[in-house]
Parts: C-alpha cells; structure tokens; sequence
C-alpha cells in the first residue's frame, strides 16, 4: 500500500494539485535558493528545511520575509 503526500504552499496553505507553477526555496542564512518544483532533477538535492510556493505570489511573498525579517516564518495569526 502506498501512502501519497501532500504538497501544502508554506506561506498561504493550500494543497498543491496537478499544476507545475509551484517553487521551492531555502536558505543557507546568506543565500536564497529558489527552484522551479517542476525540475525533478533538484529533488534529490534538497536540504531538509526547504519550503514550497504554490505561485509567483507567495514566492514574492517569502521573498519579502526573508529580504525585510531575514526569516520565512509565517505569522501565528495567519493560521487562526
């Protein structure tokens, strides 16, 4: 039996579906690294805390985090 997982977008939470417009993006504390969820060949070179984005908005949207806060962690508020 196999069990399937589920892609949730990091910044708004919603359930990735059968689009390749989704990224994933991680830092090292000095660079940002964004790549296209749609390359395969990056999978295997991902580190344990990367994050996903389901679209160019919520990509913008980590992006401004981390460029303003230098984190990409969500507000508390924003899952109440």
């Amino acid at each position: 039996m196999s069990r399937s997982m589920v892609t949730t977008c990091d910044i708004c939470g919603v359930s990735k579906k059968d689009v390749n417009h989704w990224w994933i993006f991680w830092t090292d504390g000095v660079q940002l690294v964004i790549v296209s969820a749609a390359d395969e060949k990056t999978a295997v070179a991902l580190p344990d805390e990367y994050q996903d984005a389901c679209g160019p908005k919520c990509l913008g949207t980590a992006l401004d985090r981390w460029v303003s806060k230098g984190t990409f962690d969500v507000p508390k508020e924003h899952y109440e």
